[in-house]
């Protein structure tokens, strides 16, 4: 069996390949095809969320980013916004 994970977070300022070249690598392969990555970063302007976009990333958070934040990105999906941390997680 092999490993496809749904969700990886990747953070974008990385030493030797940046997070954008990253996924663009990973995507092209197969068993991450469906993968939903999310970029972490501490970059919040517009032009870079634009960027993370293009590359391919499902979103954007920016560092620091609280539980709540997180579960959003993860537990949801582009239907709708009732999203909730697992149970017996907690928020806040």
């Amino acid at each position: 069996m092999n490993f496809q994970p749904q969700i990886a977070l990747l953070d974008i300022d990385l030493p030797t390949m940046n997070g954008y070249e990253l996924v663009t690598h990973l995507r092209a392969t197969a068993l991450l095809s469906a993968c939903r990555f999310i970029a972490v970063t501490g970059n919040a302007d517009e032009m870079d969320r634009r960027e993370s976009e293009a590359a391919g990333f499902y979103r954007h958070l920016v560092k620091p980013f609280g539980e709540a934040a997180l579960f959003e990105v993860v537990d949801c999906d582009d239907s709708g916004p009732n999203c909730a941390p697992p149970q017996g997680w907690s928020v806040g």
